[in-house]
């Protein structure tokens, strides 16, 4: 299967590796997939809308797992909350409600993060949930996933230090976090692309 990872900089970046970490950790739970990587740093889900066209629907990936907002709830890059929801009730409309994981996003070190708080990471999580529950999409508490660890600090810090963008131990959790979802969504998501198997099956049957 094809597994999209679309998002921000918390899907993308490579942290010292040649791949994006995500991918990296991902891969191991996944050795039969193909994981596409298709996070741009400083997006919004406006800025998603953009590029959905090219980077996703162009793709028609089999699961795309969405993960946006650490930008658009930060005051300097403001999307307000009920049009993130709408941002994102659009982008699972076109790619299809039975293909789309939702993430929330993930908490950050408020000490080191003068534009972003968690009581309103959290008020865009809730978001993420309502258009997850309208769609019947799947869904990643991400930022769930990281509140109830008392090393919470630690898991935030990546090669920046920034207390947003995590490293090795963070991204560990996202993929545990990610897998079981995603491996649950596989075994009843619609396939997208026939496989040349099946090609032949359906040629001789």
């Amino acid at each position: 299967m094809e597994i999209l990872l679309f998002g921000d900089s918390l899907i993308a970046r490579h942290e010292g590796l040649e791949e994006p970490m995500l991918n990296a950790k991902l891969n191991p739970y996944f050795p039969e997939d193909q994981l596409i990587n298709k996070g741009i740093g400083g997006n919004t889900t406006t800025d998603a809308m953009k590029r959905l066209k090219q980077d996703v629907l162009s793709i028609q990936p089999d699961i795309a797992v969405i993960q946006f907002g650490s930008n658009d709830s930060a005051v300097h890059k403001h999307v307000p909350r009920e049009m993130y929801q709408v941002n994102l009730e659009q982008i699972v409309e076109a790619i299809g409600p039975k293909h789309c994981i939702l993430v929330t996003p993930p908490p950050v070190d408020e000490t080191l993060q003068p534009n972003r708080s968690n009581q309103v990471l959290e008020s865009y999580g809730e978001a993420v949930k309502m258009v997850a529950d309208k769609y019947g999409t799947g869904f990643i508490d991400l930022y769930s996933a990281f509140m109830k660890r008392p090393d919470l600090n630690e898991l935030l810090r990546g090669m920046e230090d920034d207390g947003l963008h995590y490293g090795d131990a963070g991204y560990t959790l996202v993929a545990e976090t990610f897998a079981p979802v995603i491996e649950a969504y596989k075994q009843h998501v619609p396939a997208r692309k026939v496989s040349f198997l099946g090609r032949l099956k359906q040629l001789f049957t």
